[in-house]
């Protein structure tokens, strides 16, 4: 494992050490106004200093839980390493939690104060069932100018033992639990990276990414990580929905997003291509083919291929990754075709670091990536994933039960999956095998990544626990549900059901009996999250949507029943 100069492992001392090497340096920006502000290591620690300081003032201590509700913003970022600095656990927080989900997360645990970065979250947080003492604080961007004099970097707490960030994991397969992290392991989960990553910031362009994941998610935490470490400039968009317009402003080298956000591109960009016509269309299909001959390539490429990437994420995009979910193997293809592969990358909440990575000098497509530095991976004789390493956490929060570990240690993935040459292949989730009423075992992702490549099909949950055969869960692609409203009126939704039906068909005479769809139910509305449908992170929670379905399911086994 790669290890600092450092002579602890902490984020609080790579930022100490940044103001004596590089005080200068801008590392964060973030727009106000119509204007992207930069922020050097030496404002950053000057920023940390004060909200240290009025942290303190507030009577928050050593070994306090303290709750964190921002977006993705400096400020945010701030105020994360002050609540570290005084030797307490940041609780990065979602905005716009129910008066339920704010009264659990009090009690659980045990927050001594929450701090808001806006007026609405901070009326809200009034309303919660607060154990005293207990304090509230709305923050506003306030400190002094940044002078070496102010900074008094003796107090803080720069331990790399010490209880640093609770996360929290997204809640797909139940309840959200809790995870305390250690500064060193926060510090790993970047560091132990750089070897394997080393060709992103070595760019003929000056190496710039974004961030728009907030920090109480793991991915959009290790992204302040990487760029603190390796003094990459990092730009906050604090609104997701605004990511396509400030991917095109900001113009950064390497990009992150899960899955979801790579379907969109890739259903906007093909559905622009049929629009241009067959001439268009065809060429594009038959790209890797007119590749073969260099003069005609190079014109292809620059014609079509890089006006599609620049229009998508700006001129100087070099690397995407991508995390959380797989992603289908014709997007992968997709990007391949217009010169921007996807490296995907394999990670959880449970583990700081990620444990499995693709890179531009060591990739196998089809898998999530080679082991990375630190990480002791194996398989179970079920094929379960089992990890161990120092970022590893070591149980949840007022639950340590030993269930979750191995006897030698390691952590239980619940990932189904094998090794190849250290290179990670997941095939599935062991919780979410499904074994039908006939004793026939099926795993449901393979399953539903098969089906998710008919165009019309946004996401699709199989269904067949304890029952005769599958069936599904379809929602349709909204630009494909539009095209057909268009076309059929009224009749849009008999006429999507007629297309389906005909390529479900045509994939299920390709499959093994026991793999076959024999019915599908339409989702007619967006997914929601006051419904518990989906988590923050855009993730599908299944057993909600299966319970939400449950009359609907039931009619398509109706017939099975009534014959029986």
């Amino acid at each position: 494992m790669a290890e600092s100069k450092s002579p602890t492992h902490s984020l609080l001392q790579v930022i100490k050490d940044k103001v004596d090497s590089s005080p200068e340096k801008e590392i964060f920006f973030e727009k106000i106004g119509d204007q992207w502000i930069g922020y050097s290591y030496r404002q950053l620690a000057t920023a940390i200093e004060f909200m240290r300081r009025a942290l303190v003032k507030r009577g928050a201590g050593h070994g306090s839980f303290i709750g964190l509700v921002s977006t993705t913003s400096f400020l945010g970022e701030v105020l994360d390493k002050a609540i570290q600095s005084i030797g307490a656990i940041a609780v990065g927080l979602p905005n716009q939690l129910s008066v339920l989900e704010m009264n659990s997360t009090l009690h659980t645990i045990r927050l001594s104060g929450v701090i808001c970065l806006d007026e609405i979250s901070y009326n809200e947080w009034t309303k919660a069932d607060a154990i005293d003492p207990f304090w509230i604080w709305r923050a506003e961007v306030s400190w002094p100018s940044s002078k070496n004099d102010y900074l008094n970097f003796e107090e803080w707490i720069i331990d790399p033992q010490a209880d640093a960030a609770l996360m929290m994991t997204s809640g797909t397969t139940g309840d959200p639990k809790s995870i305390v992290f250690t500064q060193e392991q926060l510090y790993q989960s970047g560091n132990a990276l750089i070897p394997q990553l080393e060709m992103i910031f070595k760019t003929e362009k000056p190496t710039k990414s974004i961030s728009w994941l907030p920090t109480y998610n793991a991915t959009g935490r290790l992204l302040h990580t990487l760029s603190l470490i390796k003094e990459v400039p990092l730009y906050f968009v604090k609104d997701p929905r605004n990511i396509a317009n400030s991917i095109y402003e900001i113009e950064p080298t390497v990009f992150f997003a899960p899955p979801r956000f790579y379907e969109k591109v890739y259903q906007e960009i093909t559905n622009q291509i049929r629009k241009k016509g067959l001439i268009i269309e065809h060429l594009f299909h038959w790209s890797a083919v007119i590749k073969k001959w260099p003069i005609l390539g190079a014109w292809f490429d620059t014609k079509i291929f890089k006006t599609l990437r620049s229009k998508v994420f700006g001129s100087n995009i070099q690397y995407l990754f991508s995390g959380s979910a797989p992603l289908r193997q014709d997007i992968l293809a997709f990007f391949i075709k217009i010169g921007l592969p996807i490296y995907e990358c394999y990670g959880m909440t449970e583990i700081a670091q990620l444990i499995a990575i693709n890179t531009p000098d060591q990739r196998r497509w089809g898998s999530v990536g080679k082991i990375t530095n630190g990480q002791n991976v194996i398989i179970s004789d079920e094929g379960e994933v089992l990890i161990k390493g120092p970022t590893v956490f070591n149980g949840y929060l007022k639950d340590p039960s030993p269930q979750y570990f191995t006897k030698e240690g390691f952590y239980r993935s619940g990932d189904l999956g094998y090794l190849k040459d250290d290179y990670i292949y997941l095939t599935g989730r062991k919780k979410e095998i499904i074994k039908t009423s006939n004793g026939q075992r099926v795993s449901p992702q393979q399953i539903e990544h098969f089906f998710s490549e008919i165009e019309e099909i946004d996401f699709l949950i199989v269904i067949g626990d304890n029952l005769p055969y599958l069936t599904a869960l379809i929602s349709v692609d909204p630009i494909h549900f539009k095209e057909y409203k268009k076309m059929y009126g009224s009749n849009a939704e008999k006429n999507i059901r007629k297309e389906l039906q005909v390529k479900i068909d045509k994939l299920n005479y390709t499959l093994s009996k026991k793999d076959r769809i024999h019915g599908f139910i339409l989702i007619k509305d967006p997914l929601s999250l006051e419904k518990g449908q989906i988590t923050r992170s855009l993730k599908i929670r299944r057993e909600q949507l299966i319970k939400d379905f449950q009359k609907e399911i039931h009619t398509l086994y109706a017939v099975e029943e009534s014959t029986g």
